[in-house]
Protein backbone atom coordinates (compact mmCIF):
# COMPACT_ATOMS: atom_id res chain seq x y z
CA UNK A 1 0.00 0.00 0.00
CA UNK A 2 2.57 2.55 0.94
CA UNK A 3 4.70 1.60 -2.38
CA UNK A 4 1.63 2.79 -4.43
CA UNK A 5 0.42 5.74 -2.09
CA UNK A 6 4.53 6.49 -3.10
CA UNK A 7 4.17 6.54 -6.88
CA UNK A 8 0.51 8.16 -7.01
CA UNK A 9 2.50 10.73 -5.02
CA UNK A 10 5.51 11.24 -7.81
CA UNK A 11 3.09 11.27 -10.63
CA UNK A 12 1.31 14.02 -9.43
CA UNK A 13 2.88 18.06 -10.35
CA UNK A 14 1.71 21.33 -8.88
CA UNK A 15 -0.21 24.02 -11.40
CA UNK A 16 3.23 26.31 -11.02
CA UNK A 17 5.50 23.14 -11.85
CA UNK A 18 3.52 22.55 -14.77
CA UNK A 19 3.53 25.84 -16.20
CA UNK A 20 7.25 25.97 -15.72
CA UNK A 21 7.47 22.40 -17.50
CA UNK A 22 5.49 23.59 -20.48
CA UNK A 23 7.23 26.96 -20.94
CA UNK A 24 10.57 25.61 -20.41
CA UNK A 25 10.55 22.73 -22.26
CA UNK A 26 8.62 24.90 -25.34
CA UNK A 27 11.44 27.26 -25.16
CA UNK A 28 14.75 25.67 -24.25
CA UNK A 29 14.14 21.88 -25.60
CA UNK A 30 11.97 23.13 -28.06
CA UNK A 31 9.29 20.78 -27.36
CA UNK A 32 5.82 21.08 -29.20
CA UNK A 33 2.76 20.39 -27.06
CA UNK A 34 -1.18 19.59 -28.44
CA UNK A 35 -4.46 20.64 -26.05
CA UNK A 36 -6.79 17.17 -25.53
CA UNK A 37 -9.72 18.98 -24.34
CA UNK A 38 -13.24 17.38 -23.06
CA UNK A 39 -16.45 18.57 -22.01
CA UNK A 40 -15.36 19.94 -18.52
CA UNK A 41 -13.81 22.90 -21.03
CA UNK A 42 -16.66 24.64 -22.12
CA UNK A 43 -18.94 24.36 -18.91
CA UNK A 44 -18.59 28.21 -18.76
CA UNK A 45 -18.75 28.76 -22.16
CA UNK A 46 -23.15 27.89 -21.45
CA UNK A 47 -22.74 24.35 -22.65
CA UNK A 48 -23.83 21.83 -19.89
CA UNK A 49 -21.03 19.13 -19.02
CA UNK A 50 -22.15 15.36 -20.10
CA UNK A 51 -23.81 15.10 -16.06
CA UNK A 52 -25.94 18.30 -16.07
CA UNK A 53 -27.63 16.57 -19.16
CA UNK A 54 -27.80 13.07 -17.77
CA UNK A 55 -30.09 14.47 -14.99
CA UNK A 56 -32.07 15.70 -17.43
CA UNK A 57 -32.48 13.29 -19.22
CA UNK A 58 -33.15 10.90 -16.53
CA UNK A 59 -35.68 13.18 -14.89
CA UNK A 60 -37.54 13.54 -18.42
CA UNK A 61 -37.68 9.65 -18.74
CA UNK A 62 -39.03 9.63 -15.10
CA UNK A 63 -41.17 12.15 -15.44
CA UNK A 64 -45.15 12.56 -15.12
CA UNK A 65 -46.71 9.83 -17.39
CA UNK A 66 -43.52 8.05 -18.34
CA UNK A 67 -41.54 6.16 -15.59
CA UNK A 68 -40.58 2.28 -15.97
CA UNK A 69 -42.86 1.05 -18.77
CA UNK A 70 -42.08 3.81 -21.17
CA UNK A 71 -38.63 3.56 -20.36
CA UNK A 72 -38.49 -0.11 -21.35
CA UNK A 73 -40.75 0.70 -24.02
CA UNK A 74 -38.08 3.10 -25.32
CA UNK A 75 -35.10 0.07 -24.53
CA UNK A 76 -36.87 -2.50 -26.93
CA UNK A 77 -37.47 -0.03 -29.57
CA UNK A 78 -33.07 0.69 -29.69
CA UNK A 79 -32.14 -3.23 -29.20
CA UNK A 80 -31.26 -2.74 -25.45
CA UNK A 81 -33.01 -5.93 -24.29
CA UNK A 82 -31.06 -6.11 -20.89
CA UNK A 83 -32.80 -4.28 -18.20
CA UNK A 84 -29.66 -4.67 -15.66
CA UNK A 85 -28.01 -2.17 -18.45
CA UNK A 86 -29.92 0.65 -17.63
CA UNK A 87 -31.96 0.07 -14.66
CA UNK A 88 -29.61 0.98 -12.09
CA UNK A 89 -29.63 4.33 -13.21
CA UNK A 90 -32.90 5.44 -12.18
CA UNK A 91 -32.47 4.82 -8.48
CA UNK A 92 -32.96 7.49 -6.03
CA UNK A 93 -28.73 6.90 -4.42
CA UNK A 94 -27.94 6.14 -7.33
CA UNK A 95 -24.34 8.31 -8.62
CA UNK A 96 -23.92 8.70 -12.24
CA UNK A 97 -20.96 7.15 -14.06
CA UNK A 98 -19.20 8.76 -17.25
CA UNK A 99 -20.49 6.34 -19.18
CA UNK A 100 -24.13 6.21 -18.20
CA UNK A 101 -24.16 9.20 -20.79
CA UNK A 102 -24.58 7.03 -24.35
CA UNK A 103 -27.18 5.12 -22.12
CA UNK A 104 -29.02 7.91 -21.59
CA UNK A 105 -29.04 9.46 -24.40
CA UNK A 106 -30.15 6.88 -26.04
CA UNK A 107 -33.02 5.83 -24.12
CA UNK A 108 -34.14 9.52 -24.66
CA UNK A 109 -34.07 10.05 -27.96
CA UNK A 110 -35.08 6.40 -29.21
CA UNK A 111 -35.26 6.42 -32.55
CA UNK A 112 -35.16 9.57 -33.43
CA UNK A 113 -32.15 10.82 -34.60
CA UNK A 114 -33.40 14.55 -35.96
CA UNK A 115 -35.01 14.77 -32.99
CA UNK A 116 -31.30 14.24 -30.49
CA UNK A 117 -29.69 16.31 -33.74
CA UNK A 118 -31.71 19.47 -32.90
CA UNK A 119 -31.31 19.17 -29.20
CA UNK A 120 -27.50 18.96 -29.13
CA UNK A 121 -28.14 21.69 -32.29
CA UNK A 122 -29.65 23.94 -29.37
CA UNK A 123 -27.28 22.89 -26.42
CA UNK A 124 -23.89 24.28 -28.71
CA UNK A 125 -25.22 26.93 -30.53
CA UNK A 126 -26.56 30.58 -30.01
CA UNK A 127 -25.18 34.08 -28.51
CA UNK A 128 -25.21 32.40 -24.93
CA UNK A 129 -22.70 30.00 -26.05
CA UNK A 130 -19.82 32.16 -25.80
CA UNK A 131 -16.13 31.21 -25.29
CA UNK A 132 -14.77 31.71 -21.74
CA UNK A 133 -11.78 33.19 -21.41
CA UNK A 134 -9.43 29.82 -21.29
CA UNK A 135 -10.66 29.46 -25.08
CA UNK A 136 -9.22 33.08 -25.29
CA UNK A 137 -5.99 32.29 -23.81
CA UNK A 138 -5.48 28.97 -25.81
CA UNK A 139 -6.30 30.49 -29.16
CA UNK A 140 -3.15 32.70 -28.15
CA UNK A 141 -0.81 30.10 -27.90
CA UNK A 142 -2.22 28.19 -30.74
CA UNK A 143 -1.70 31.57 -32.91
CA UNK A 144 1.42 32.64 -31.33
CA UNK A 145 3.67 29.54 -30.62
CA UNK A 146 4.29 26.20 -32.85
CA UNK A 147 1.76 24.70 -30.14
CA UNK A 148 -1.22 24.35 -33.30
CA UNK A 149 -2.96 20.88 -32.75
CA UNK A 150 -6.24 20.58 -30.22
CA UNK A 151 -7.63 17.43 -30.06
CA UNK A 152 -11.16 16.93 -28.52
CA UNK A 153 -14.44 15.13 -28.25
CA UNK A 154 -16.47 18.20 -27.85
CA UNK A 155 -18.44 19.34 -30.78
CA UNK A 156 -18.81 22.65 -30.21
CA UNK A 157 -17.48 25.80 -31.94
CA UNK A 158 -15.70 27.58 -28.83
CA UNK A 159 -11.82 26.69 -29.86
CA UNK A 160 -12.36 27.79 -33.70
CA UNK A 161 -14.80 31.40 -32.20
CA UNK A 162 -12.23 32.14 -29.71
CA UNK A 163 -9.45 31.97 -32.51
CA UNK A 164 -11.63 33.98 -34.77
CA UNK A 165 -12.69 36.68 -32.53
CA UNK A 166 -8.54 37.13 -30.36
CA UNK A 167 -6.97 36.64 -33.94
CA UNK A 168 -8.72 36.67 -36.78
CA UNK A 169 -7.71 33.10 -38.01
CA UNK A 170 -9.90 30.23 -39.13
CA UNK A 171 -8.05 26.93 -38.33
CA UNK A 172 -8.51 23.97 -40.08
CA UNK A 173 -11.02 22.04 -38.05
CA UNK A 174 -10.99 18.16 -38.67
CA UNK A 175 -14.73 17.54 -37.84
CA UNK A 176 -15.06 14.01 -39.33
CA UNK A 177 -12.90 10.81 -39.53
CA UNK A 178 -13.26 11.06 -43.34
CA UNK A 179 -10.81 13.81 -42.83
CA UNK A 180 -8.32 13.00 -40.39
CA UNK A 181 -5.72 12.91 -43.21
CA UNK A 182 -5.52 16.11 -43.18
CA UNK A 183 -3.51 16.24 -39.52
CA UNK A 184 0.42 16.82 -40.49
CA UNK A 185 2.42 17.40 -38.01
CA UNK A 186 3.78 20.39 -39.72
CA UNK A 187 0.74 22.66 -40.08
CA UNK A 188 1.52 26.26 -40.04
CA UNK A 189 -2.05 27.23 -38.40
CA UNK A 190 -4.32 25.69 -35.76
CA UNK A 191 -5.87 22.28 -36.06
CA UNK A 192 -8.75 21.26 -34.33
CA UNK A 193 -9.52 17.77 -34.34
CA UNK A 194 -13.18 16.32 -33.52
CA UNK A 195 -12.80 12.70 -32.23
CA UNK A 196 -16.71 12.82 -32.03
CA UNK A 197 -17.38 14.63 -35.01
CA UNK A 198 -18.05 18.39 -35.36
CA UNK A 199 -21.96 19.14 -34.43
CA UNK A 200 -22.56 19.34 -38.63
CA UNK A 201 -21.67 16.08 -39.38
CA UNK A 202 -23.94 13.66 -37.28
CA UNK A 203 -22.09 13.76 -34.15
CA UNK A 204 -21.26 10.86 -32.41
CA UNK A 205 -23.50 9.80 -28.89
CA UNK A 206 -24.42 6.11 -29.00
CA UNK A 207 -22.66 3.66 -26.58
CA UNK A 208 -22.07 1.65 -29.92
CA UNK A 209 -20.07 4.81 -31.95
CA UNK A 210 -18.12 4.81 -28.36
CA UNK A 211 -16.80 1.20 -28.26
CA UNK A 212 -14.11 2.07 -30.60
CA UNK A 213 -12.34 4.85 -32.31
CA UNK A 214 -13.07 5.24 -36.23
CA UNK A 215 -10.01 3.87 -37.69
CA UNK A 216 -9.56 6.63 -39.83
CA UNK A 217 -8.44 8.99 -37.07
CA UNK A 218 -5.46 5.81 -36.03
CA UNK A 219 -2.69 6.85 -38.07
CA UNK A 220 -3.20 10.37 -38.17
CA UNK A 221 -3.49 11.27 -34.54
CA UNK A 222 -0.52 8.61 -33.68
CA UNK A 223 1.53 10.24 -35.89
CA UNK A 224 0.76 13.52 -34.51
CA UNK A 225 1.35 11.92 -31.04
CA UNK A 226 4.47 11.61 -31.79
CA UNK A 227 4.80 14.81 -32.21
CA UNK A 228 3.03 16.74 -29.94
CA UNK A 229 2.82 16.29 -25.98
CA UNK A 230 -0.41 15.79 -24.85
CA UNK A 231 -1.53 18.48 -22.27
CA UNK A 232 -4.99 17.13 -21.05
CA UNK A 233 -7.70 19.58 -19.93
CA UNK A 234 -11.57 18.65 -18.95
CA UNK A 235 -11.65 15.30 -20.35
CA UNK A 236 -12.75 12.43 -18.21
CA UNK A 237 -11.54 9.27 -20.37
CA UNK A 238 -14.49 7.26 -20.07
CA UNK A 239 -14.85 6.67 -23.63
CA UNK A 240 -13.34 3.66 -25.53
CA UNK A 241 -12.43 5.91 -28.38
CA UNK A 242 -9.99 8.55 -27.95
CA UNK A 243 -8.92 7.37 -24.47
CA UNK A 244 -8.21 3.61 -25.99
CA UNK A 245 -5.87 5.10 -28.34
CA UNK A 246 -4.07 7.00 -25.79
CA UNK A 247 -3.56 3.72 -23.69
CA UNK A 248 -2.07 1.83 -26.74
CA UNK A 249 0.37 4.24 -27.48
CA UNK A 250 3.72 4.98 -26.59
CA UNK A 251 3.60 9.13 -25.57
CA UNK A 252 6.28 11.19 -25.22
CA UNK A 253 5.16 12.29 -22.04
CA UNK A 254 1.84 13.59 -20.65
CA UNK A 255 0.27 15.95 -18.47
CA UNK A 256 -3.69 15.55 -17.54
CA UNK A 257 -5.31 18.05 -15.63
CA UNK A 258 -8.30 17.98 -13.48
CA UNK A 259 -10.23 19.23 -10.20
CA UNK A 260 -10.17 16.60 -8.55
CA UNK A 261 -7.32 15.16 -5.86
CA UNK A 262 -6.22 12.23 -7.36
CA UNK A 263 -6.74 10.56 -10.99
CA UNK A 264 -9.22 8.12 -12.18
CA UNK A 265 -7.86 4.16 -12.31
CA UNK A 266 -7.55 4.38 -15.72
CA UNK A 267 -5.95 7.72 -15.65
CA UNK A 268 -3.62 6.79 -13.08
CA UNK A 269 -2.51 3.64 -15.39
CA UNK A 270 -2.48 5.87 -18.29
CA UNK A 271 0.61 8.20 -16.16
CA UNK A 272 2.30 5.52 -14.68
CA UNK A 273 2.98 4.08 -18.38
CA UNK A 274 3.82 6.86 -19.96
CA UNK A 275 5.75 8.82 -17.14
CA UNK A 276 3.04 11.21 -17.32
CA UNK A 277 1.70 13.94 -14.16
CA UNK A 278 -1.36 14.38 -12.90
CA UNK A 279 -1.80 18.13 -12.31
CA UNK A 280 -5.04 19.42 -9.41
CA UNK A 281 -6.61 22.56 -10.88
CA UNK A 282 -9.21 24.95 -10.31
CA UNK A 283 -10.64 24.95 -13.86
CA UNK A 284 -9.86 25.46 -17.58
CA UNK A 285 -9.94 28.92 -17.68
CA UNK A 286 -7.97 29.66 -14.65
CA UNK A 287 -5.50 27.07 -16.08
CA UNK A 288 -5.05 28.36 -19.15
CA UNK A 289 -4.74 31.87 -17.68
CA UNK A 290 -2.05 30.95 -15.73
CA UNK A 291 -0.54 29.00 -18.74
CA UNK A 292 -0.91 32.17 -21.22
CA UNK A 293 0.94 34.19 -18.21
CA UNK A 294 3.88 31.89 -17.92
CA UNK A 295 4.24 31.84 -21.54
CA UNK A 296 4.48 36.03 -21.23
CA UNK A 297 7.66 35.56 -18.46
CA UNK A 298 9.03 34.56 -22.14
CA UNK A 299 10.44 37.55 -24.44
CA UNK A 300 10.29 35.46 -27.67
CA UNK A 301 6.24 34.98 -27.32
CA UNK A 302 6.43 39.09 -26.10
CA UNK A 303 7.09 39.72 -29.30
CA UNK A 304 4.30 37.92 -31.20
CA UNK A 305 1.69 38.32 -28.46
CA UNK A 306 -0.73 40.83 -29.27
CA UNK A 307 -3.90 40.74 -25.95
CA UNK A 308 -7.05 39.46 -27.37
CA UNK A 309 -8.73 41.70 -25.87
CA UNK A 310 -6.94 44.82 -27.43
CA UNK A 311 -7.44 43.15 -31.06
CA UNK A 312 -11.01 42.63 -30.64
CA UNK A 313 -11.39 46.29 -29.62
CA UNK A 314 -9.69 47.14 -32.70
CA UNK A 315 -10.64 44.56 -35.12
CA UNK A 316 -14.21 44.13 -33.92
CA UNK A 317 -14.93 48.14 -33.75
CA UNK A 318 -13.35 48.49 -37.24
CA UNK A 319 -15.59 45.74 -38.50
CA UNK A 320 -18.32 47.35 -36.67
CA UNK A 321 -17.72 50.42 -38.16
CA UNK A 322 -17.46 49.41 -41.63
CA UNK A 323 -20.81 47.59 -41.22
CA UNK A 324 -22.08 51.14 -39.82
CA UNK A 325 -20.71 52.97 -42.61
CA UNK A 326 -21.74 50.46 -45.51
CA UNK A 327 -25.17 50.25 -43.74
CA UNK A 328 -25.68 54.45 -43.64
CA UNK A 329 -24.01 54.41 -47.45
CA UNK A 330 -26.44 52.22 -48.23
CA UNK A 331 -29.42 54.11 -46.75
CA UNK A 332 -28.10 57.51 -48.65
CA UNK A 333 -27.92 55.78 -52.22
CA UNK A 334 -31.22 54.24 -51.63
CA UNK A 335 -32.92 57.65 -50.24
CA UNK A 336 -30.97 59.16 -53.50
CA UNK A 337 -32.49 56.43 -55.89
CA UNK A 338 -35.83 57.25 -54.29
CA UNK A 339 -35.14 61.04 -54.40
CA UNK A 340 -34.45 60.58 -58.22
CA UNK A 341 -37.70 58.73 -58.83
CA UNK A 342 -39.28 61.36 -57.53
CA UNK A 343 -38.07 64.19 -59.17
CA UNK A 344 -37.97 62.01 -62.94
CA UNK A 345 -41.74 60.97 -61.98
CA UNK A 346 -42.88 64.81 -61.78
CA UNK A 347 -42.01 65.10 -65.32
CA UNK A 348 -45.25 64.63 -67.33
CA UNK A 349 -43.36 64.68 -70.54
CA UNK A 350 -44.22 67.94 -72.06
CA UNK A 351 -42.19 66.55 -74.77
CA UNK A 352 -44.60 64.00 -75.48
CA UNK A 353 -47.40 66.09 -75.78
CA UNK A 354 -45.68 67.94 -78.42
CA UNK A 355 -45.49 63.92 -80.16
CA UNK A 356 -49.06 63.51 -80.72
CA UNK A 357 -49.73 63.33 -77.32
CA UNK A 358 -48.50 60.05 -77.12
CA UNK A 359 -46.62 59.70 -74.45
CA UNK A 360 -47.36 60.09 -70.52
CA UNK A 361 -45.26 60.53 -67.84
CA UNK A 362 -46.01 56.88 -66.06
CA UNK A 363 -44.70 56.61 -62.61
CA UNK A 364 -41.81 54.41 -62.24
CA UNK A 365 -42.45 50.91 -61.11
CA UNK A 366 -41.27 50.60 -57.29
CA UNK A 367 -39.36 47.37 -56.78
CA UNK A 368 -41.00 47.34 -53.28
CA UNK A 369 -39.02 44.06 -51.99
CA UNK A 370 -35.64 45.62 -52.93
CA UNK A 371 -36.94 48.79 -51.27
CA UNK A 372 -37.94 47.12 -48.34
CA UNK A 373 -34.58 45.30 -47.71
CA UNK A 374 -32.56 48.81 -48.30
CA UNK A 375 -34.03 50.35 -46.19
CA UNK A 376 -35.52 48.62 -43.18
CA UNK A 377 -32.86 48.90 -40.40
CA UNK A 378 -35.00 47.47 -37.64
CA UNK A 379 -34.10 50.37 -35.15
CA UNK A 380 -36.75 52.07 -33.70
CA UNK A 381 -34.90 55.75 -33.82
CA UNK A 382 -36.83 58.19 -36.16
CA UNK A 383 -34.48 60.60 -37.35
CA UNK A 384 -34.70 62.96 -40.46
CA UNK A 385 -33.09 60.57 -42.97
CA UNK A 386 -35.55 57.75 -41.68
CA UNK A 387 -38.40 59.44 -42.32
CA UNK A 388 -37.71 60.97 -45.58
CA UNK A 389 -36.73 57.15 -46.84
CA UNK A 390 -40.31 56.67 -45.77
CA UNK A 391 -41.74 59.65 -47.85
CA UNK A 392 -39.43 58.24 -50.49
CA UNK A 393 -40.83 54.82 -50.50
CA UNK A 394 -44.58 55.91 -50.47
CA UNK A 395 -44.16 58.08 -52.82
CA UNK A 396 -42.31 55.46 -55.20
CA UNK A 397 -45.61 53.42 -54.51
CA UNK A 398 -47.66 55.47 -55.31
CA UNK A 399 -48.96 56.22 -51.63
CA UNK A 400 -49.54 59.99 -52.09
CA UNK A 401 -51.53 60.37 -49.19
CA UNK A 402 -49.16 58.77 -46.72
CA UNK A 403 -46.36 60.01 -48.55
CA UNK A 404 -47.79 63.92 -47.70
CA UNK A 405 -48.72 63.09 -43.83
CA UNK A 406 -45.15 62.36 -43.46
CA UNK A 407 -44.01 65.60 -44.65
CA UNK A 408 -46.09 67.16 -42.93
CA UNK A 409 -44.90 65.29 -39.57
CA UNK A 410 -41.11 65.80 -40.48
CA UNK A 411 -41.86 69.68 -41.04
CA UNK A 412 -43.79 69.68 -37.89
CA UNK A 413 -40.60 68.35 -35.69
CA UNK A 414 -38.20 70.48 -37.97
CA UNK A 415 -39.80 73.14 -40.05
CA UNK A 416 -36.15 74.33 -40.90
CA UNK A 417 -35.49 71.49 -42.70
CA UNK A 418 -35.53 72.04 -46.76
CA UNK A 419 -36.00 68.73 -47.82
CA UNK A 420 -39.10 68.49 -46.18
CA UNK A 421 -40.42 70.67 -47.96
CA UNK A 422 -39.15 70.25 -51.44
CA UNK A 423 -40.79 66.90 -50.73
CA UNK A 424 -43.92 68.01 -50.30
CA UNK A 425 -43.63 69.98 -53.19
CA UNK A 426 -42.58 67.00 -55.51
CA UNK A 427 -45.86 65.09 -53.99
CA UNK A 428 -47.68 68.00 -54.80
CA UNK A 429 -46.77 68.84 -57.97
CA UNK A 430 -47.86 65.19 -58.54
CA UNK A 431 -51.39 65.05 -58.04
CA UNK A 432 -51.86 68.08 -59.79
CA UNK A 433 -51.41 71.11 -57.16
CA UNK A 434 -49.21 73.16 -58.96
CA UNK A 435 -49.53 76.10 -57.11
CA UNK A 436 -49.29 74.69 -53.65
CA UNK A 437 -46.33 72.65 -54.59
CA UNK A 438 -44.39 75.94 -55.95
CA UNK A 439 -45.32 77.58 -52.58
CA UNK A 440 -43.35 74.50 -50.71
CA UNK A 441 -40.37 74.80 -53.08
CA UNK A 442 -39.99 78.34 -52.79
CA UNK A 443 -39.72 77.89 -49.28
CA UNK A 444 -37.23 75.50 -49.63
CA UNK A 445 -34.83 77.37 -51.72
CA UNK A 446 -35.29 80.51 -49.36
CA UNK A 447 -33.79 77.76 -46.80
CA UNK A 448 -31.14 76.78 -49.02
CA UNK A 449 -30.38 78.50 -51.64
CA UNK A 450 -27.11 76.91 -53.38
CA UNK A 451 -29.04 74.06 -53.85
CA UNK A 452 -28.62 73.26 -57.52
CA UNK A 453 -32.02 70.34 -57.16
CA UNK A 454 -34.01 72.63 -55.66
CA UNK A 455 -34.14 75.14 -58.81
CA UNK A 456 -34.35 72.09 -61.17
CA UNK A 457 -37.58 70.33 -58.91
CA UNK A 458 -39.18 74.22 -59.12
CA UNK A 459 -38.48 74.85 -62.84
CA UNK A 460 -40.36 71.03 -63.52
CA UNK A 461 -43.13 72.75 -61.43
CA UNK A 462 -43.25 76.08 -63.47
CA UNK A 463 -42.74 74.09 -66.98
CA UNK A 464 -45.92 72.18 -66.07
CA UNK A 465 -47.65 75.80 -64.99
CA UNK A 466 -46.53 76.98 -68.73
CA UNK A 467 -44.82 79.53 -67.13
CA UNK A 468 -41.66 78.28 -69.46
CA UNK A 469 -39.47 81.56 -68.67
CA UNK A 470 -38.99 80.94 -65.03
CA UNK A 471 -38.93 77.74 -65.66
CA UNK A 472 -35.94 78.31 -67.98
CA UNK A 473 -34.58 80.35 -65.67
CA UNK A 474 -34.70 77.96 -62.81
CA UNK A 475 -33.05 75.30 -64.66
CA UNK A 476 -30.27 78.15 -65.42
CA UNK A 477 -29.25 78.47 -62.37
CA UNK A 478 -29.60 74.71 -61.24
CA UNK A 479 -26.64 74.33 -64.67
CA UNK A 480 -25.06 77.25 -62.96
CA UNK A 481 -25.04 75.64 -59.56
CA UNK A 482 -23.96 72.07 -60.49
CA UNK A 483 -22.69 72.08 -64.22
CA UNK A 484 -21.73 68.58 -64.37
CA UNK A 485 -25.13 67.38 -63.88
CA UNK A 486 -26.92 65.68 -66.61
CA UNK A 487 -30.37 65.81 -65.12
CA UNK A 488 -30.29 69.67 -65.46
CA UNK A 489 -29.43 70.23 -69.07
CA UNK A 490 -32.25 67.66 -69.94
CA UNK A 491 -34.92 69.56 -67.94
CA UNK A 492 -33.56 72.51 -69.87
CA UNK A 493 -34.01 71.25 -73.03
CA UNK A 494 -37.49 70.11 -72.15
CA UNK A 495 -38.47 73.71 -71.63
CA UNK A 496 -36.84 74.87 -74.55
CA UNK A 497 -37.96 72.34 -76.70
CA UNK A 498 -41.59 73.43 -75.43
CA UNK A 499 -40.69 77.40 -75.93
CA UNK A 500 -40.69 76.14 -79.69
CA UNK A 501 -36.42 76.41 -79.47
CA UNK A 502 -35.60 73.33 -81.03
CA UNK A 503 -32.06 73.56 -81.99
CA UNK A 504 -30.68 74.95 -78.41
CA UNK A 505 -33.28 71.89 -77.03
CA UNK A 506 -31.31 69.47 -78.97
CA UNK A 507 -27.81 70.99 -77.93
CA UNK A 508 -29.20 70.61 -74.00
CA UNK A 509 -30.29 67.14 -74.56
CA UNK A 510 -27.03 66.12 -76.36
CA UNK A 511 -24.80 67.41 -73.37
CA UNK A 512 -27.04 65.41 -71.14
CA UNK A 513 -26.05 62.53 -72.84
CA UNK A 514 -22.35 63.40 -73.22
CA UNK A 515 -22.67 63.45 -69.25
CA UNK A 516 -24.89 59.93 -69.14
CA UNK A 517 -24.31 58.01 -72.02
CA UNK A 518 -26.33 55.67 -70.29
CA UNK A 519 -29.56 57.16 -69.48
CA UNK A 520 -32.19 55.48 -71.81
CA UNK A 521 -34.52 58.87 -71.06
CA UNK A 522 -32.33 61.24 -71.99
CA UNK A 523 -32.16 58.95 -75.81
CA UNK A 524 -36.03 59.52 -75.51
CA UNK A 525 -36.04 62.90 -74.57
CA UNK A 526 -33.72 64.01 -77.77
CA UNK A 527 -35.69 61.53 -79.76
CA UNK A 528 -38.80 63.29 -79.11
CA UNK A 529 -36.60 66.84 -80.29
CA UNK A 530 -35.38 64.92 -83.06
CA UNK A 531 -38.64 63.99 -84.32
CA UNK A 532 -40.35 67.20 -83.52
CA UNK A 533 -37.74 69.25 -85.82
CA UNK A 534 -38.96 66.16 -88.59
CA UNK A 535 -35.34 64.45 -88.24
CA UNK A 536 -37.03 60.84 -88.16
CA UNK A 537 -34.05 58.77 -88.98
CA UNK A 538 -32.23 60.29 -86.03
CA UNK A 539 -34.80 60.01 -83.79
CA UNK A 540 -35.49 56.24 -84.71
CA UNK A 541 -32.17 55.78 -83.59
CA UNK A 542 -32.92 57.68 -80.42
CA UNK A 543 -35.55 55.82 -79.25
CA UNK A 544 -34.58 52.32 -80.41
CA UNK A 545 -31.29 52.90 -78.30
CA UNK A 546 -33.83 53.94 -74.91
CA UNK A 547 -35.82 50.53 -75.84
CA UNK A 548 -32.32 48.64 -75.67
CA UNK A 549 -31.37 50.73 -72.42
CA UNK A 550 -35.24 50.32 -70.49
CA UNK A 551 -36.63 46.97 -72.86
CA UNK A 552 -39.82 47.42 -70.80
CA UNK A 553 -40.46 51.40 -70.81
CA UNK A 554 -44.11 51.54 -72.70
CA UNK A 555 -43.78 55.25 -73.12
CA UNK A 556 -40.53 54.45 -75.40
CA UNK A 557 -42.38 51.64 -77.71
CA UNK A 558 -45.39 54.22 -78.01
CA UNK A 559 -42.86 56.67 -79.28
CA UNK A 560 -40.70 54.83 -81.36
CA UNK A 561 -44.02 53.97 -82.64
CA UNK A 562 -45.10 57.63 -82.98
CA UNK A 563 -41.80 58.30 -85.23
CA UNK A 564 -42.31 55.07 -87.57
CA UNK A 565 -46.07 56.33 -87.86
CA UNK A 566 -44.32 59.98 -89.33
CA UNK A 567 -42.32 57.82 -91.83
CA UNK A 568 -44.84 56.05 -93.38
CA UNK A 569 -43.93 52.63 -91.79
CA UNK A 570 -47.42 51.77 -90.25
CA UNK A 571 -46.44 48.19 -90.06
CA UNK A 572 -43.63 48.66 -87.74
CA UNK A 573 -45.86 51.54 -86.29
CA UNK A 574 -48.21 49.02 -85.35
CA UNK A 575 -46.05 46.38 -83.03
CA UNK A 576 -44.27 49.04 -81.26
CA UNK A 577 -47.92 50.42 -79.85
CA UNK A 578 -49.10 46.94 -79.62
CA UNK A 579 -46.57 46.49 -77.17
CA UNK A 580 -47.00 49.68 -75.12
CA UNK A 581 -50.81 48.38 -74.90
CA UNK A 582 -49.26 45.18 -73.75
CA UNK A 583 -47.07 46.84 -71.03
CA UNK A 584 -49.99 49.19 -69.73
CA UNK A 585 -52.96 47.84 -70.83
CA UNK A 586 -55.23 50.60 -69.28
CA UNK A 587 -53.48 53.55 -70.96
CA UNK A 588 -56.13 55.37 -73.11
CA UNK A 589 -54.03 57.05 -75.60
CA UNK A 590 -51.80 54.48 -76.00
CA UNK A 591 -54.67 52.82 -77.53
CA UNK A 592 -55.69 55.96 -79.37
CA UNK A 593 -52.37 55.74 -80.72
CA UNK A 594 -52.78 52.79 -82.04
CA UNK A 595 -56.01 53.45 -83.65
CA UNK A 596 -54.60 56.49 -85.22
Amino acid sequence: MSQEKEKSYHSKMSPQRFLDHIAEGYFEAQERFCFILGAGASRNSGIRTGTELMKEWREYLLGTGRGFSYIRECAKEIGMDNPRAYECIFAPEYVFDSNDYFTLFELRFAGRKSVAYHFLEKEMTGADKFPSFGFFSLGSLLSDTENRLVITTNFDSMVEDALFFCRGLHPLVIGHEKLADFIRGDQNKPVIAKVHRDLLYQPMNTAAEMRQLQAEWKSPLSDALAIYTPIVIGYAGADHTLMSLLEELPLKGIYWCGIEPEPPERIANLLEKNHGYWIKIDGFDEIMYRLEARFLQEETFQNKYTRPDDYMNKHLEEQLERYRQQKDKLKQDTAELLRKQMEENQKDSAETSASQGAETAEEQKAKAAIVEALTADGENTENASDRLNKIYVAFSRGQYDDAWQLCNQGIALEPDNAEFYISRGMILHRIGRYDEALADKNKAIELDPGNARYFDSRSTTLHEMRQYREALADSEKAIELDPDNARYYNSRGVTLHEMGRYEEALADKTKALELDPGNAEYYFSRGVTLNTMGRYEEALADKTKAIELDPDNERYYNSRGVTLHKMGRYDEALPDKTKAIELDPGNARYHNSRGV
